[in-house]
Parts: C-alpha cells; structure tokens; sequence
C-alpha cells in the first residue's frame, strides 16, 4: 500500500513535469492537494477492486490487467476532483496530465509488483534443487508450473525428443534434446531430475 501512495504521488508530478517542464507553477501551488488525495485513491480503488488480496507469486496478465483499469479509473476520480475544484476557471495546466498520470501509474504499479515477486522468488530460490523436466508438451508446462510454485525444485532445462521443441524458450527455459542431458546435469548441478510422460 505505500508503495503505490508514493508510486501514486510520484506518477501525478512526472505526468506533470513531462508536459510542463516545470515542477512548480502557480497551478501546482493551487492543486498541491491533489498529490495526498492521488495517494489515498490509489489505495482506495486497488483496496476495492482486491488488488492487495492477489498473491505476487500467482499473480498472471489478469492481475495486470486489473493494475491497469484501476489506474484509468484512479486517474479518471483524481481529473475530476481537480476539473470540480477549479469548475467555471480555467485548470491552468493540460488535462492530458491525466492521461499520462494512468500511464505511468499503471507502469509504476506494474513495475512494483514484478520487483517484489522478483525480489522474494530469488530470495526463496536459494534453496531450491535444480531440476530438469523431460518433456515439453502441455503435461510439462503442468509440472513446470508445479515445481516452480512448489517451493522445492527450480526448473532449469526442458528435455525433448521433437527436434521442433528443441532450441524453443518455455517460460524462459531452454528446451534441449535428450543427448545434452549429461551435460546439463553437471553444468547445471542438477541434483534431481523430474521425469514426465
């Protein structure tokens, strides 16, 4: 949550300053307000929407999906607080301030989440047994998924006997034919090796 306060605060004034130049006008000083008041809607709306309720570890493209239409929409109540404010006058700055302001909290809020999912998964994979998993078809990406969530083993090669999944990246893993197999294992200090059929 204070990430995305300070991610919220950091995105209104860049969105400003990318159009303006400046970090502080008369505009700003009159709208200061609504840097504290972007921070507690961020909040708001991704509390609502249960942003904070997904675990990083499982989180998918549906997940940033959310991050993203929770910006616009973030964007879309902090534009009019600040069109309501000044209604009758003019804003005195562009209204695509707005637009950048989702983006680049959208990109922000994004970019938060992806380094504490990085950041936790390196830290838990310490202790995780390299693995090789032979197969690459569907039944493979299951037991991929499995071994990685799993908390135990991390997976480090694919091993497949169709020449037209060798050299494929899966989920960032190379696929190898079976003749490389010695070699990973001592390359790779492979102590376990799954095997899937």
């Amino acid at each position: 949550m204070i990430a995305d306060a300070v991610t919220a605060v950091f995105a209104l004034w860049l969105s400003y300053w990318f159009l303006e130049q400046v970090f502080i006008t008369e505009a700003v000083e009159k709208l200061w307000w609504l840097l504290p008041v972007s921070s507690l809607t961020t909040v708001g709306v991704f509390y609502y929407f249960g942003l904070y309720r997904t675990i990083l570890r499982f989180a998918g493209s549906r997940f940033f999906i959310q991050v993203i239409i929770c910006s616009l929409i973030v964007s879309g109540l902090v534009a009019s607080m600040a069109l309501a404010s000044v209604y009758g006058e003019q804003l005195g700055f562009p209204r695509r301030v707005f637009v950048l302001f989702a983006i680049i909290l959208s990109v922000g809020s994004a970019c938060t989440r992806l380094f504490a999912r990085w950041y936790f998964e390196k830290r838990l994979s310490k202790n995780w047994v390299p693995a090789v998993i032979y197969g690459a078809g569907s039944g493979g990406h299951q037991l991929f998924s499995a071994l990685r969530y799993g908390g135990h083993y991390a997976p480090v090669a694919f091993i497949d006997d169709d020449p037209a999944n060798q050299g494929k990246l899966i989920h960032g893993i190379q696929v190898f034919p079976i003749e490389k197999l010695e070699s990973l294992i001592s390359t790779k200090k492979v102590q376990i090796g799954r095997a899937h059929v």
